[in-house]
């Protein structure tokens, strides 16, 4: 996953094509005022689509192009550093963002990042995530893999399936 932000208002996805075996674009909305349309996010080589929202962005400036995206991350925590605490509150825009690709039938992949422990898993799987990133609940302390294994288990509802 590469990020792209910008913030002279205008993101310009053509610098994908030097990236050879980019296979997702994602471009951080938040940084501008300025609104997006499906023409920023448009094909570029072969390369999947995403978008980043960090909490204080509503999901509402990233509707207009959800239909052309492969993955939306939801950010619970401001990016910067690791080992922030979560924050309860964006599962709520997960479970938003849940609720539109279904109403809309959307193929958009649902990420979140920051956090992320098996204490959240099991809610913000509920809330619709597909995807959960962890750092510091893995690789913080103790043996990754026993704690890998125990997100994993709690986000699957403890079955090992999934």
């Amino acid at each position: 996953f590469i990020a792209m932000r910008w913030g002279s208002g205008v993101a310009h996805a053509s610098w994908l094509t030097l990236l050879p075996g980019c296979l997702l674009a994602g471009i951080g909305l938040g940084l501008t005022n300025t609104p997006v349309t499906n023409t920023t996010t448009g094909s570029v080589s072969s390369a999947r689509a995403g978008m980043a929202l960090n909490p204080d962005t509503p999901l509402e400036r990233a509707t207009p192009v959800l239909g052309d995206l492969d993955l939306l991350l939801v950010m619970t925590v401001h990016p910067g550093f690791s080992g922030q605490a979560f924050r309860p509150e964006m599962v709520e825009k997960i479970a938003a963002a849940a609720a539109f690709k279904r109403a809309h039938r959307l193929g958009y992949a649902i990420q979140v990042d920051g956090g992320i422990g098996p204490a959240q898993a099991p809610g913000v799987v509920a809330a619709g995530a597909e995807i959960l990133v962890s750092g510091s609940a893995v690789f913080g302390r103790g043996d990754p893999a026993a704690r890998g294994q125990a997100l994993r288990e709690a986000a699957v509802g403890g079955d090992g399936r999934g």
